[in-house]
Formats: C-alpha cells, sequence, structure tokens
C-alpha cells in the first residue's frame, strides 16, 4: 500500500480495531457495513464518498470487511486485533467528554472544575450510591432508546448545560449505560455530591460501583480543591 494522503491518519494502524468513545465501546451504531472489497484502498473510497465518514476498519481476512465509521466523534480509540486496520479519516470532532469537563486551561483552584471519569476503571460496572449495594431508584433518571454511550453523556450534559445555580436539584452527576438493554439503557444520575461536615470527606453523587456485566459507569464531578466544598 502506498502512502496515503494527508487526510488519512495512519497512526497505530495495522493490527488494530476502531473504538469509540473508550477500548470496550464497540457499538454497531457507530459505523455502517461498507461493500466487501479485495483491498484497503477500495474500502477507503467508500469513506471518501460517505458524507459521514471519520474512518475505517478494514480486514483482508475476515471476509474483506470494511466497517464505514460514522460516529460524530470520530474514532476516539483502538484495540489491538490482528489482520485488521483502523484508519481515522479528517479530524474527528470534540466528544461529549471534551464539551462537558472546562479543560486544561482553567485553573481549578480559583473556580469550578469539572471532569468525566470511569469508575472504578468503568467496564462491567453499575453505578451504586455511598457503597456496592446502595440503587435506589430515586437516585436517577431513566432514559430508554438510547442508542450510544455518547447519546447517554450527552443527556447528562444538557441537563447541566441547563442548570443556572450552583444548588439545582437536577443536576447530573454521572451516567449508568448498557447498550442492550431498554435498547439502550441511560440512567443520568442526579443523587447529589455530600461533603460531611464533621470530617470534611468529600462523597461523589456516584459513590462506588458493583460489577455487572456489560455496563458502564462513569463519574462527573469537580476536581482539584473545588470538590471539598462544591456540592454539584
Amino acid at each position: 500500500m502506498g502512502a496515503p494522503p494527508p487526510y488519512w491518519s495512519m497512526e497505530a494502524a495495522k493490527d488494530t480495531a476502531c473504538r469509540g468513545l473508550f477500548h470496550f465501546d464497540n457499538s454497531n451504531h457507530h459505523y455502517v457495513m461498507g461493500k466487501s472489497r479485495d483491498t484497503l484502498e477500495s474500502c477507503q473510497e467508500q469513506c471518501q464518498i460517505h458524507p459521514n465518514c471519520t474512518g475505517i476498519e478494514y480486514s483482508a481476512v475476515y471476509g474483506q470487511r470494511c466497517e464505514i465509521w460514522t460516529r460524530p466523534y470520530g474514532i476516539g480509540a483502538t484495540v489491538p486485533k490482528r489482520d485488521f486496520v483502523c484508519l481515522r479519516y479528517s479530524a474527528p470532532r470534540r466528544s461529549p467528554l471534551d464539551f462537558a469537563r472546562r479543560g486544561p486551561w482553567v485553573d481549578c483552584e480559583r473556580e469550578p472544575c469539572y471532569e468525566w471519569s470511569l469508575v472504578d476503571g468503568g467496564e462491567d460496572r453499575a453505578c451504586r450510591g455511598a457503597n456496592t449495594t446502595d440503587d435506589e431508584d430515586s437516585y436517577y433518571i431513566l432514559h430508554e432508546a438510547t442508542p450510544t454511550i455518547d447519546a447517554c453523556l450527552a443527556i447528562c450534559n444538557d441537563m447541566n448545560a441547563a442548570c443556572s445555580t450552583s444548588i439545582c436539584q437536577q443536576r447530573c452527576s454521572g451516567v449508568e449505560y448498557h447498550p442492550a438493554f431498554n435498547d439502550g439503557r441511560c440512567e443520568a444520575w442526579t443523587r447529589p455530591p455530600r461533603t460531611d461536615l464533621l470530617t470534611g470527606v468529600y462523597h461523589a453523587g456516584v459513590g462506588a460501583s458493583a460489577v455487572k456485566d456489560g455496563f458502564v459507569c462513569m463519574r462527573f464531578q469537580a476536581v482539584g480543591s473545588w470538590a471539598r466544598y462544591l456540592h454539584y
């Protein structure tokens, strides 16, 4: 294969498979299947004429498989996979995580700074409150038919954007997501973070997680010195 055009990224392309937000995000909503082709270049050509293509995954060994990736935020991660090639096409848009966090330019010692994080690694984890058995329906708002974790995060971000005060009772403090249940089960957690006034210990809204196959748990919270004082 010759040198690719400048708008194709070859970074870590060989023996890698494409993923979405993180390495275990392999939703089939992220891509459409192209026509089987005998070369990588022909798969690339299909991408170039697709209006929403952000990259491709191709394997000549596995049935000349050509995935045309259409995830709006691009290919966010890759995993090692023999006989596969993952290529990014053009510059992906910023992800919901990027929109949610204030950015590295913010001085978290002086103003509120929030960020997303995977709870206990995120993968195969269900969100919980104060401990691993603390799971109340009142802790979250359930959204069904949410096709991807990107869409679930966007729901949480939109809730926070609509909150105009620091004492808002519907601010989202995290999400739990499973792609198969309810055509995409998204729990937008509204359990508020708490600071123990006697000990000064900060407890996140999503304070713990439990092992649960296929689930993802993510937390959205203040970081830095603000975490001790902010309730949202």
